[in-house]
């Protein structure tokens, strides 16, 4: 809110310019020729005061629209002057009459407006006095040519007989003209308002709007002296002491806010820039570190001083060289030899902290010099990359052993017996090794994309052609599918194969995206040939084995077929020794029938004993003999053949005597053979009756004496014999041979 001081002041101004207008309108009244000469050299005056001040300040002026005022005003002090002393009345020009003056009125009110349209439109570009003198010189020069010598310029007023005359309609329609001018003039004032001072651009406002008054009367009056005229003036009046306190006024008693606005507001503008960068300069995240030309530090701002582990205080002052090693001050001898020699640079240093630590630091280093050209220092931008360098220096040592570890891989691939391919996500072959190469022998890309008709193709075992989609490298490469000891063919178009055992498996990357695949394979070929041969042998010796034992049964058969003819020929007491011959006889010949039928060198026990049990039944039990039942338990294991043999003449004897001797006198009884295990490996085999126990003369005899010897020496076992009134019980125990048991 203004001050009373301020609206004192205001109250006087308009009270003395309400005083002038009235005397200046009674001088109208008295002598209108004396109040427009007073009016229209004011307004010279005041043209002229603008153009003295504003020429003699043009050096020290960076706004350019004052400039062009300045200037321009000069030029409308002189139509107006001349404008004065054509008026009628004044005698001075004897031709052209109220014409003459009024056409001078109008080119210079066109100078003024132009100069108030183009001065705005000035700021921001650069600008030659001389040539805004030039030019409005042409202008003022070519109306005068065109209003005097030439008399080319239109009619603006026709003087009337009863002495009033009228305007022409040039004159109303350049009125117009200046009028869109000025209103043109005062939008680009605003427009641009942040140029001006706030009170300046108030006043040319205020004085632009009141000219588009002054030229609206200018428009309307018929007499030359008449209230319309003199209505215009006292607005011209107005209009130039308007000008006169925004141009000559303020310029006198505030000279920075129109004279060296820009000056100031430059001051301003660098004073700000001071400040922001002196706050970017300690704020920033990098080091500033300035010397002199003695090598001195002058400045570093707060974040040099923390790298090195001191204060602002305690770096000034003090030598370059008392923040580094003697390796470090070598090599900094030598930078600054560079410095002194113009040259910029940007490279890295060592410095040494105030605890002793290394500080590894990144440097833009520029000289400084003075006025003459004199080296003057240097100044230098500083990043700490000391977590970098360590960063750098872990990551070439994880590259070294990185590259150690690769060369091992190379080397053991480079080695490996088997093959290997590695192929990219494509599925396209990007590496092989020496073993992959020698097997394929140099047929690439080795079936998977190639398309030479010499190459081989990828087969299943029996022949089959894989489908391009299905290969299973491929597919490892583009689904992820793993494959584990897959057998697979190389067949060339000659008809060579090879056989290979293959595994494949994925490549991915850290993200877990498949980056490729790798296989590897060893060729089978031979080992496919060794079993196939091995078969082939085992079958023949198979067939040899087979044959063998059918002979060796039917040989059997024979002896047996030739006792029991001799048994017909001797009394009851030797067939009875003849028959048990016999019996025995049988049990080895149904270990070689079973070996002939099960194609197999290995006798199932629960089979060859219940085989022997129907035999002993069938040999001594007739009908009418005791019932006696024969059961066979426990586990159905597999023996070898001469195991299987030897049993079968042990399990004979025992179930023999059981039924020769552990019935009599009875119609029934049981007998149970029994197969368990033992510890580890053991076997246990046991024939139980429910008997009357066995005799001391049978337990004497042949038959168990042959069943001892066969368990002691041939199985390398134990033979236990337990016999009383409830029955016998005879176990054989014997630990297979490896692999004798299945």
């Amino acid at each position: 809110m203004p001050s009373a001081r301020t609206m004192l002041r205001t109250v006087l101004h308009v009270v003395a310019g309400g005083i002038v207008l009235a005397l200046l309108y009674g001088m109208s009244r008295w002598n209108y020729l004396l109040f427009h000469s007073l009016v229209e050299l004011f307004a010279v005056a005041v043209a002229s005061t603008v153009f003295l001040i504003f020429w003699n300040s043009r050096r020290f002026l960076r706004n350019n629209c004052m400039l062009v005022l300045g200037i321009a005003y000069l030029f409308v002090a002189v139509l107006d002057l001349l404008h004065a002393l054509a008026y009628k009345g004044m005698g001075v020009f004897s031709a052209g009459g109220s014409n003459l003056a009024t056409q001078l009125w109008i080119a210079g009110r066109y100078v003024e407006s132009l100069a108030l349209l183009a001065a705005p439109l000035a700021l921001g570009r650069r600008l030659r006095s001389g040539a805004v003198v030039v030019a409005g010189a042409v202008v003022t020069a070519g109306l005068l040519l065109a209003i005097f010598p030439l008399k080319v310029f239109p009619m603006c007023y026709v003087d009337a007989a009863d002495g009033k005359g009228y305007l022409t309609a040039f004159k109303i329609a350049s009125e117009f003209a200046v009028c869109a001018m000025l209103l043109a003039a005062m939008v680009l004032l605003v427009r641009r308002r942040l140029w001006f001072d706030r009170k300046v651009l108030h006043l040319l406002v205020a004085s632009i709007a009141v000219t588009i008054g002054s030229e609206l009367c200018f428009m309307v009056y018929t007499d030359v002296y008449g209230v319309a005229n003199m209505t215009g003036h006292l607005l011209k009046l107005a209009s130039f002491y308007l000008i006169y306190k925004a141009l000559v006024g303020v310029s006198l008693t505030e000279p920075y806010n129109v004279l060296f606005r820009s000056l100031k507001e430059s001051e301003e503008a660098l004073r700000q820039s001071e400040t922001r960068h002196r706050e970017l300069v300690e704020n920033l995240n990098e080091g500033i570190w300035v010397i002199d030309k003695d090598d001195r530090t002058s400045f570093v701002n707060p974040r040099m001083a923390d790298m090195l582990g001191y204060t602002v205080e305690e770096m000034s002052g003090r030598h370059l060289f008392d923040f580094m090693d003697a390796r470090s001050m070598e090599a900094a001898t030598r930078n600054l030899q560079r410095r002194r020699q113009g040259i910029k640079e940007q490279h890295d240093f060592e410095f040494v902290r105030k605890d002793g630590s290394r500080l590894v630091a990144t440097l833009e280093t520029a000289p400084m010099f003075d006025h003459e050209g004199n080296y003057a220092g240097a100044s230098a931008g500083v990043m700490d990359v000391t977590h970098r360098r360590q960063a750098e220096e872990e990551r070439e040592a994880l590259l070294a052993q990185l590259e150690n570890e690769q060369a091992r891989l190379q080397a053991i691939i480079r080695s490996a017996p088997g093959g290997i391919i590695v192929v990219d996500q494509d599925a396209r072959v990007v590496m092989t090794n020496p073993a992959a190469d020698r097997l394929y022998e140099g047929s690439r890309p080795w079936g998977y994309d190639s398309t030479d008709p010499a190459a081989p193709r990828v087969c299943y075992l029996d022949g089959r052609p894989y489908e391009l989609d299905d290969l299973p490298l491929r597919r490892a490469a583009l689904d992820g599918q793993a494959h584990a000891n897959l057998e697979i063919a190389l067949v060339w178009p000659d008809g060579e194969r090879r056989d290979l055992l293959e595994n494949t498996a994925p490549i991915r990357d850290a993200q877990g995206r498949l980056a490729g695949a790798v296989a590897v394979f060893q060729d089978i070929s031979e080992e496919h040939q060794f079993r196939a041969e091995l078969v082939r042998r085992t079958e023949q010796l198979e067939t040899l084995i087979r044959e063998a034992h059918h002979r060796i049964r039917n040989n059997l058969q024979s002896v047996i077929s030739l006792l029991e003819l001799e048994r017909g020929r001797i009394d009851l007491a030797s067939a009875g020794s003849l028959d048990r011959c016999v019996s025995r006889i049988r049990a080895i010949a149904m270990v070689h029938r079973m070996l002939t039928t099960e194609a197999t060198s290995s006798v199932p026990l629960q089979t060859l004993l219940k085989g022997l049990a129907e035999l002993a039944q069938a040999t001594y039990l007739g009908p009418d003999d005791a019932r006696i039942d024969i059961g066979v338990a426990g586990r159905n294991l597999a023996v070898t053949s001469k195991a299987a043999t030897s049993l079968a003449i042990v399990v004979n004897e025992l179930v023999s005597n059981a039924l020769l001797h552990a019935f009599e006198g009875r119609r029934s009884g049981r007998i149970n053979i029994t197969v368990s295990e033992g510890d580890g490996q053991a076997l246990a085999i046991t024939v139980a009756d429910d008997g009357r126990g066995c005799p001391s003369e049978a337990a004497q005899g042949t038959g168990l004496l042959l069943a001892r010897n066969i368990v002691e020496h041939d199985l390398r076992g134990r033979f236990d014999m337990h016999s009383d009134e409830r029955g016998t019980q005879c176990v054989v125990r014997f630990t297979p041979p490896e692999g004798g048991l299945t």
